[in-house]
Parts: C-alpha cells; sequence; structure tokens
C-alpha cells in the first residue's frame, strides 16, 4: 500500500493542470465582463478552493476562498472587478510556484495511512468517483458521496 505522500505525488500535476485552466477562464471571465460573469467566477474560485484543500494546499484554498466571497460580492455590485483578478494572479502565481517544484503539499496528513479510510465529499458524482477509484487503486479504502442530505451518521458508519 502507498502512503499518502505518494497519492499526493500522484494528484498534485493533475491539480496543477486543471488548476492553471480555471484561473486562466476566471481571468477571462473578470476581463470580459465581471459583473456578468460573476457566477463563473465564483464557480472558478469555488472549485479552485475544493481541490486546494483536499491535496492539503492550505494557502491556496484559503486564497481561493477569500476570491469566491469576493466574487459574490462582485455579483452584488459591491466590489470592482480587480480584487477578483488580483486574487486570480495571487492563485496562478502560487500554482506555478508548485509547477516549479518549490511548493509541496506540506499540510497533508503524517504516518498512519496503512489502513486509511478516506471519505471524499464534493458536489460533482463525477469528482468524487474519480477520487474515490484512485484513492483505491493506492491501496485506501474509499468511499464517495455526492449527495446533499450526506451527514454525520453516515461518516460514524463509514
Amino acid at each position: 500500500m502507498e502512503d499518502l505522500d505518494s497519492v499526493l505525488a500522484h494528484f498534485l500535476p493533475q491539480f496543477c493542470d486543471t488548476a492553471q485552466e480555471r484561473i486562466k477562464n476566471g481571468l477571462a471571465h473578470v476581463a470580459s465582463d465581471a459583473q456578468a460573469n460573476a457566477p463563473q467566477i465564483v464557480a472558478e474560485f469555488h472549485t479552485l478552493a475544493g481541490e486546494a484543500a483536499m491535496l492539503g494546499l492550505a494557502e491556496i484554498a484559503t486564497a481561493a476562498r477569500s476570491g469566491e466571497k469576493a466574487a459574490k460580492r462582485l455579483a452584488e455590485g459591491s466590489l470592482i472587478a480587480a480584487e477578483c483578478a488580483r486574487t486570480f494572479r495571487t492563485l496562478k502565481r502560487a500554482v506555478d510556484e508548485i509547477v516549479a517544484g518549490q511548493v509541496t503539499a506540506k499540510s497533508a496528513p503524517r504516518g498512519g495511512t496503512k489502513h486509511a479510510r478516506v471519505l471524499v465529499v464534493d458536489d460533482s458524482p463525477l469528482t468524487a468517483g474519480l477520487l474515490r477509484d484512485a484513492l483505491e487503486d493506492h491501496g485506501f479504502e474509499a468511499r464517495a458521496t455526492s449527495d446533499e442530505k450526506f451527514n454525520v451518521e453516515d461518516v460514524r458508519r463509514f
């Protein structure tokens, strides 16, 4: 069975590829008509935050959550687009550092993964299933759900 570091090493390049595309799309949405594109901008930040958090990239997840909040204010008309663009550029620099090998998933849990069970919860059934399958391929016991009624009792049963 591989340890969690090996799994993260497998997912990190994929995250970087998709994150770079999301950032590019987000900046394009900001540049064209930020207020009209606010829902797409919120979605890009939201997905970046979730994926980064799953990989233990706390700083990127925090920045993306901040960008998501800013994009929601943009949709309400209470924020200028420059703040969203600045956050996307900050995220781009952070992802570029990962690609350059200067940063790794520092906050990932260590040790005790021999019999690790991983519960994958995502609003996308496809994403949840893909992550579950990849984790199982690496020897983890994994369960995936995208059910909005999922609750603490389900976690306890797992």
